[in-house]
């Protein structure tokens, strides 16, 4: 992707989300599928709170997501997998509506940020890992 600017965060594109390279035993289509959410939300102009956090509850998932795929077995030490716990997440396709997009989106976010939800829980609970703290820049004040 383009060049960072110094000072400014370097600009992340789907093609660059795509090339990340991944465990070989990780199938993406649940990180694409959450990708393609937040790109279709982000086009939309969301006025309903809920439908506002959305896309930054989808994005805490996917780094949820990241941390698993490279400190799985530190997630697991400590009770806090993410993606075993997604379950469905359903393709949105040029085919949908907007409104069915929207719908099927809602549906995901309804049952992935139920309180109960282990996805939830452990997005939650994921800084109180030691070693997630120092990645996010949190000290034991924080």
């Amino acid at each position: 992707s383009p060049k960072a600017t110094k000072g400014a965060f370097p600009k992340i594109l789907v093609k660059d989300i795509k090339e990340f390279p991944l465990p070989p035993k990780y199938k993406s289509i649940e990180l694409e599928n959450l990708v393609d959410y937040i790109i279709f939300l982000k086009s939309q102009p969301l006025e309903d709170v809920t439908d506002k956090l959305m896309p930054i509850y989808f994005e805490q998932i996917i780094d949820g997501m990241v941390y698993e795929l490279y400190l799985g077995e530190l997630l697991r030490e400590h009770g806090r997998e993410i993606i075993k716990h997604l379950g469905e997440l359903p393709e949105i396709t040029e085919k949908m509506s907007a409104a069915q997009k929207m719908e099927t989106i809602r549906d995901v976010f309804k049952r992935l940020n139920d309180r109960e939800h282990p996805v939830r829980i452990n997005l939650f609970y994921l800084d109180s890992i030691p070693e997630i703290r120092l990645i996010e820049g949190k000290d034991a004040n924080n």
